[in-house]
């Protein structure tokens, strides 16, 4: 009886035994499962944290590219202040020497006018001379032919 009690007792040993082993080998599964599991996610953070540090790069690429872009244009921006600078001083200096114009022009023409009234009262004189003189001429004429 004894002898099997000790059978009965290794049976049960050998069966809780096997009943660990198979745990143990279930738990072994699931932690190489995770494992994997756990390879392939930090494989798939590799992958996109190299994608993000692409995308950074190209980023920043592209920053550095508006950022020239932005200094030719605020450069032209610049130029095109100045060319606008100069052709108002330029049109300001036109303006003021078209103005000295009008005004050499209107004095010119106040002067032709009084010229012109000049002329016209020298005109006037000399008809009245020339009639006085063909009067006189005539009063001559006259006088001789009397004598």
């Amino acid at each position: 009886a004894l002898r099997e009690i000790q059978m009965q007792c290794h049976d049960i040993a050998i069966a809780a035994a096997e009943e660990e082993k198979q745990r143990c080998m279930a738990e072994k599964e699931q932690l190489i499962n995770a494992a994997a599991s756990l390879e392939s996610t930090v494989k798939k953070l590799r992958t996109d944290n190299e994608r993000l540090n692409d995308e950074k790069l190209q980023t920043k690429k592209r920053c550095e590219r508006f950022e020239n872009d932005n200094d030719i244009k605020d450069r032209g921006i610049q130029r095109l202040q100045d060319k606008s600078r100069r052709q108002q001083e330029e049109n300001k200096k036109f303006t003021g020497d078209c103005a000295a114009k009008d005004d050499e022009i209107r004095s010119l023409r106040d002067e032709i006018k009084i010229v012109t009234k000049q002329n016209d009262q020298s005109k006037k004189e000399v008809a009245a001379l020339v009639r006085q003189i063909a009067r006189s001429e005539a009063a001559q004429q006259r006088e001789m032919i009397a004598q």
